[in-house]
């Protein structure tokens, strides 16, 4: 339900409702045509931010999940080919070991960059919001 009394967003016109208006979801500012919905029907701008970084943290996690695990596999393949060709064994697992290392690292490190890269983006919107909120109390 809307308030009785409102801000336009789009034109910053203050709309006074009736009884009919504030049951509906959504509401035309009389000044400049746009459409006003309920604050309600519509994620805060926070929830918003919050999904889409939480998701971004959770790929980091996935991308180190999926080196670590596809290293383990490269390890494995090699020592199972070292176990078919005993004259080899020893290479075998230290090029398995090699192979490891070399895909593990550089997908750790991406893995890194991604979560930084959110938190990064994460401290960027509490600064627009700190500044967005200075700007309002500005304005009042």
């Amino acid at each position: 339900m809307l308030p009785e009394t409102m801000k336009c967003p789009h034109c910053g016109e203050e709309l006074e409702l009736d009884t009919n208006e504030r049951t509906s979801e959504k509401v035309t500012c009389p000044t400049c045509g746009k459409l006003v919905h309920s604050p309600s029907s519509h994620p805060r701008e926070e929830e918003v931010f919050e999904t889409r970084y939480n998701s971004l943290r959770g790929y980091s996690t996935i991308v180190k999940t999926a080196a670590v695990v596809v290293g383990i596999a490269y390890f494995l393949l090699f020592v199972i080919a070292g176990i078919e060709i005993p004259q080899y064994s020893t290479w075998f697992i230290v090029a398995g070991a090699v192979m490891a290392v070399l895909i593990v690292v550089p997908y750790l490190f991406l893995s890194e960059a991604i979560k930084a890269f959110a938190d990064m983006a994460d401290n960027s919107h509490e600064m627009v919001m700190l500044l967005q909120t200075l700007v309002r109390k500005r304005e009042e």
